[in-house]
């Protein structure tokens, strides 16, 4: 998988448990390795603890500090929008909620998902927060707002079919 490019996270659930067999499954890219018996909770905060780490790398490894298409130009350093040279104001949460589908664009977010990315310490959070913020980001972007398209029953996605780069 290494080998293939790809850097999804690997745990080894395993039998196996002496040193030896732990210390060669991360030698050949294992991001954890949990041996019999465990619990349930274990793994899920074993998983949960792997999932943070590697989505911060892949998020320190974004490339570039801008995402521009035309005149829609995401600034992910000054933290700003500009469409057509005019910046547009947006709160962080919008900020958050625009970048967070614009670096993924071919992925579909569900409610649930951006709740955990945006929202992961803040309790009593709804889906509907999710959609007020969808449709105040689609004010704000005017003949841009195509850009967020949703899929009923599956969530919100950023449509770069729309744009002419």
């Amino acid at each position: 998988i290494r080998k293939d490019g790809f850097s999804i996270p690997i745990i080894f659930l395993t039998a196996k448990d002496t040193e030896n067999d732990m210390l060669t499954g991360f030698s050949v890219g294992g991001d954890d390795y949990i041996s019999k018996p465990f619990s349930i909770k274990e793994v899920i905060a074993r998983v949960k603890a792997v999932l943070k780490r590697t989505e911060k790398q892949n998020l320190s490894n974004f490339k570039t500090d801008k995402l521009s298409y035309g005149a829609f130009v995401l600034d992910f350093n000054k933290k700003e929008l500009s469409i057509d040279g005019k910046v547009i104001e947006l709160t962080k949460t919008e900020f958050e909620l625009l970048s967070l589908l614009a670096k993924n664009p071919e992925r579909m977010f569900s409610r649930e998902n951006i709740i955990n990315k945006l929202w992961s310490n803040t309790p009593y959070i709804t889906e509907r927060t999710v959609d007020v913020h969808i449709t105040r980001l689609r004010k704000k972007l005017g003949t841009y707002a195509s850009l967020l398209s949703n899929k009923t029953g599956y969530g919100y996605r950023f449509n770069t079919d729309q744009l002419i780069d």
